[in-house]
């Protein structure tokens, strides 16, 4: 798979991880967004993985501008179209709700000699996608956000006789129980990993 295509959105209040507005607020939710987004792309340098920010929104804004890495915009159309044309030829893309993945995975995922490549994640949907050439008729009509997406890629590689290399499954962070989760798990960690997130966390009196 070779490189990684880190998905995001430009940090603007009330347009990123809504589903965290209510209990973070949205300035907070925002700041949790750029935390995150910083320690996957940190994990991507662990694993020794090159990767481009792929982002939604004004590629002038200053934190687009901060970003030491390739940048591209993101194409329009649903999740699936976005991925492809992000990918392109070959490549994974990953999201930003991750920051405690193993860097090992990330690298396995760029080792990975398949046709394609799923990380799922444990509410059913997935840490990356990915392929070593193009399908982008394998990512038409997936329910994106829903709890079906694995289940549906996986169904719809094998009816398409996709060789499928299916990494470790791990958790994101896109509801509040999912924060209370990553807390927990980062107190098992090292300190060094996920450093961002951590100290986000530390300024919320609730955890």
């Amino acid at each position: 798979m070779s490189k990684a295509y880190i998905m995001a959105k430009v940090p603007i209040a009330g347009e990123v991880k809504t589903r965290l507005s209510g209990s973070l607020g949205e300035q907070g939710a925002c700041a949790f967004h750029t935390a995150m987004a910083k320690d996957v792309s940190e994990l991507c340098e662990q694993a020794g993985v090159e990767y481009t920010w792929v982002v939604a929104g004004d590629l002038s804004h200053p934190w687009v501008q901060s970003l030491q890495a390739p940048i591209q915009p993101q194409a329009p159309g649903d999740l699936g179209d976005r991925i492809a044309k992000a990918i392109g030829t070959r490549g994974f893309a990953l999201g930003c709700d991750a920051p405690t993945l193993p860097p090992k995975w990330i690298a396995q995922a760029a080792q990975s000699q398949a046709d394609v490549v799923i990380g799922p994640t444990r509410d059913g949907g997935c840490w990356t996608i990915g392929w070593n050439r193009p399908q982008p008729a394998w990512l038409k009509d997936i329910p994106w956000s829903t709890d079906q997406v694995c289940s549906m890629l996986l169904s719809k590689a094998h009816s398409m006789n996709l060789v499928v290399d299916v990494l470790e499954p791990w958790y994101d962070v896109d509801e509040p129980h999912d924060v209370l989760h990553l807390v927990n798990h980062l107190g098992s960690l090292p300190d060094d990993r996920a450093r961002r997130t951590r100290q986000f966390l530390a300024t919320l009196e609730r955890y």
